[in-house]
Formats: C-alpha cells, sequence, structure tokens
C-alpha cells in the first residue's frame, strides 16, 4: 500500500482530472486507482468527522464547567444551583432627566406655570438632560371653532411663544414633533419645532415623531405618533409600539407622548414611560370623552455596558394646580 503523502497527491489529482487521467498519468493500473481512491475517501472522511468532533468538544468545554462535563458523562443531570454563576450587576452612571410632553402653548388649557414647575423641579432634583414628547404647540386646525381656544393665534405667535418658554430651561433640550404641531407642515410646509429648535442653541431636534437620543451607549426614543391614542387600557399603546420594533431597533427608554396617560411599564426589556401632558383636558377632548393626566416625569436611572440597569421614575400630577 502506498504512503499516506502518496496516497492524498493520488486521490486530490482524481478529484481534480477523473481516473483516467490518473491512471495515464502515475502509470498505475484502473483497479489500483480505484483502491486508492477509496482509501483516500476513507482517510478524508475520517478527518473531517474528527475536526467536527473537535469542534464540538470545543463548544462543550465553553458552556460547560469541568464538573457539569463529569456529571453529563455519569448520565446525571446538571444541578442549576451548582457552581458558579453569572454575576449581576446594577452598578452604573446615574442619569436624571426631565421628561415633559404635549404642552400645546398657545392653547388657553396650556397654562405657562406648568413648565415653570417642571422646571423648577428638574433643577432640585439635579437633572441633566429634558425630554419632550412632542404636540410642543397648539397649532392651527380646520375645526370652525379651535380658534375660540387659543391664546395666541396663528403658527407663528406659538412658535415665538414656545422659544421663549423653551429659552428658560438651563438644560440640553430633545424634542420631536407631533401631530399639532405638524398641522403646520401639512397646512403650508411650515417645520414648526425644528425651525424653533434652530433658534435656540441647547434644543436639538429629533424627527418628526419619532426620534432616538443617546444617553452614555443607551437609546432613549421619544415617540408621539399619529395614531388615536384612545385605546382602552392604558398599556395596550406601548405594548403595540415595543411589538412592533423589528430585530436589532428596539431602544433601552421608550418615552412616549400624543396620548395624554401617564404609566409606566417593563416590554420586551424595554423601559415604557408615557409621559401624560404638561397641559390641561381641553373641550375637545371633554366632548370626546378623552381623560387627560396633567403632570410630569422626573426619570432616575443607572446606566453601564449600554444597558439600564435599573430605573426610579416619579410622577407630578398637576391636577387643579
Amino acid at each position: 500500500m502506498v504512503g499516506r503523502d502518496r496516497l492524498i497527491e493520488i486521490g486530490q489529482y482524481i478529484d481534480k482530472y477523473g481516473k483516467p487521467d490518473a491512471i495515464e498519468h502515475f502509470g498505475i493500473n484502473p483497479t489500483s486507482i480505484r483502491r486508492y481512491y477509496t482509501h483516500y475517501q476513507t482517510m478524508i472522511g475520517a478527518n473531517a468527522q474528527i475536526d467536527q468532533t473537535n469542534v464540538t468538544i470545543k463548544k462543550l468545554l465553553d458552556r460547560f464547567t469541568p464538573q457539569e462535563l463529569k456529571m453529563i458523562a455519569d448520565g446525571r443531570s446538571i444541578d442549576p444551583d451548582a457552581g458558579a454563576k453569572p454575576k449581576i450587576s446594577f452598578e452604573g452612571e446615574e442619569f436624571r432627566a426631565l421628561f415633559v410632553t404635549d404642552t400645546h402653548w398657545g392653547a388657553k388649557h396650556s397654562p405657562i406655570h406648568y413648565w415653570d414647575l417642571a422646571l423648577e423641579e428638574s433643577y432640585k432634583e439635579g437633572c441633566t438632560h429634558i425630554f419632550h414628547g412632542g404636540d410642543m404647540i397648539e397649532g392651527m386646525s380646520n375645526r370652525p371653532d379651535h380658534v375660540y381656544s387659543l391664546s395666541h393665534i396663528g403658527f407663528s405667535a406659538q412658535m415665538d411663544l414656545a422659544e421663549e418658554q423653551l429659552d428658560k430651561s438651563e438644560l440640553p433640550i430633545f424634542i420631536v414633533s407631533g401631530n399639532h404641531d405638524l398641522w403646520a407642515l401639512k397646512a403650508g410646509g411650515l417645520k414648526a419645532v425644528e425651525d424653533v429648535a434652530r433658534r435656540l442653541d441647547h434644543v436639538t431636534f429629533l424627527g418628526d415623531d419619532i426620534g432616538v437620543a443617546e444617553i452614555n451607549g443607551t437609546k432613549w426614543m421619544l415617540h408621539h405618533g399619529q395614531d388615536g391614542g384612545g385605546s382602552y387600557a392604558i398599556s395596550y399603546r406601548p405594548q403595540k409600539i415595543v411589538e412592533a420594533f423589528t430585530g436589532g431597533t428596539k431602544p433601552n427608554v421608550l418615552l412616549t407622548g400624543h396620548d395624554h396617560k401617564h404609566g409606566y411599564f417593563h416590554i420586551r426589556n424595554v423601559q415604557c414611560i408615557l409621559g401624560g401632558a404638561l397641559c390641561q383636558q381641553s373641550s375637545w377632548m371633554r366632548a370626546t370623552r378623552k381623560a387627560n393626566f396633567d403632570g410630569f416625569w422626573i426619570l432616575k436611572s443607572n446606566i453601564a455596558e449600554g444597558e439600564v440597569r435599573w430605573m426610579e421614575n416619579r410622577w407630578y400630577p398637576l391636577y387643579n394646580k
């Protein structure tokens, strides 16, 4: 029988050129060529099996401790309480922020002192950022009676008021536009929130309806939306929003506006905070039987390695204040 190297040489030649050429090239009779090739294939198959076995063994060594492997070899179940457990840490860098939404500045049902109270509390609590979930201004709708509910008539007047209020803040502000803000865009191409943000260095416009701010390696998404927001259960809307995220698009924190409801939910490892509203119930909301949760949030969290390790959320109700 030929040696291993010679066997590999013949086998590789046959794989490339075929047996008839190999007979002529090596000067070996057909019977021997067939026998050599059979031995070559057996050897290659054995080597492949050894390689696969080595891969499997490596996976086992990576996954199980020596004690667990011994238990498997002995035919015993692995004790989940045995051996070292992964260390779970709740330590991280502390982050505090004020979260407001639906200020509806320019409407009679939007008391300016709500914003003043929120700012005052954010300073007392050591916040470093402010998130605004949209509907910065009341806007101008097509309803004939809408003008009677306005304190500031026209997009220009409302935008000036919004600029005046946002400029009161000493903290950086992240903001998205809401459906009321977008009435200006639909009416004449005016980007109300984006234009106001452009006037103020400390205000960052994140987008229409949805935007993401990165905080210490974590994603904080502001989500306003164009849906009705009148779901039968407060938790229903954030559930459907989170369910709609495709792989790799989930934020760490979801801050929602638009429905004027407040609440906190942990869904698919997303911290969901419904922002309520920094305004009072409008006459239209009363007429359509929609509740309004006046207030704002102070959010406190610990962040490490791209994760929110824990959150402590405090709701400040502003009913009748």
